[in-house]
């Protein structure tokens, strides 16, 4: 499966946005730190889905395939790959040539270097969520497929087990961030700092700190 792109693309956001606010005028930074908590919001949906339906393959009997659950789980994988969240996510898409139109219009004449930089951080990471969430759900429909014993059936399930720590913690980070920017915990978030135009420097060590804990929680987990 593809979910180990899915901590680069959490990277890949929280650095996006920290260059925002250390190059851009707070009105911009502000409109694009924005853009980016409605990127993340999608890509939580997409991934909450793909959780949800590897935590229910793990629970899946030795019977499962006798029994229709294979068939079923493999109905609505194919059912999420073309419905709401792809409809949902080709309008954030859209939005990110609309953004990129304003960076040439507007954010450009004021730091050509850094906005070209931004618009091809954003591509990059468009094209990396549009292959996790889509790849991922592919691969699963392949093995819900091809897997036609109980030990077919074992093998997938360690598979799924191996997947689902990792995906919750990015959800988890990729859930702060968004709270981060909106300001859902008790502290101020990082729009209504920027939109006050006075508190940018408090913006920047949010996000700093917000890095610096992820860094530190990913090396704990790999020692």
């Amino acid at each position: 499966m593809q979910l180990e792109a899915l901590n680069g693309i959490v990277d890949n956001l929280q650095s996006l946005a920290l260059q925002a606010v250390r190059s851009q005028r707070p009105t911009h930074a502000a409109q694009i730190v924005a853009f980016l908590a409605k990127v993340a919001h999608i890509v939580d949906q997409g991934c909450s889905d793909i959780l949800t339906l590897l935590i229910e393959l793990q629970s899946v009997r030795e019977d499962g395939f006798s029994l229709g659950e294979i068939y079923e789980l493999r109905r609505r994988t194919a059912q999420l790959l073309n419905k709401s969240h792809f409809d949902e996510a080709g309008e954030t898409y859209n939005q990110l040539s609309t953004l990129k139109k304003i960076y040439l219009s507007e954010i450009r004449q004021y730091d050509p270097c850094n906005g070209r930089e931004l618009c091809e951080l954003i591509d990059q990471s468009n094209g990396r969520i549009v292959m996790m969430i889509r790849g991922t759900m592919w691969t699963l429909i392949e093995l819900l497929g091809k897997n036609k014993t109980s030990a077919d059936l074992r093998s997938l399930q360690l598979s799924a087990s191996r997947e689902i720590p990792p995906l919750k913690d990015n959800l988890a980070e990729l859930r702060k961030f968004t709270a981060h920017i909106l300001g859902l915990s008790s502290e101020r978030g990082l729009l209504e700092m920027l939109r006050s135009g006075q508190e940018t420097g408090l913006a920047e060590l949010a996000l700093i700190g917000m890095i610096g804990n992820r860094s530190r929680h990913i090396q704990h987990a790999r020692h």
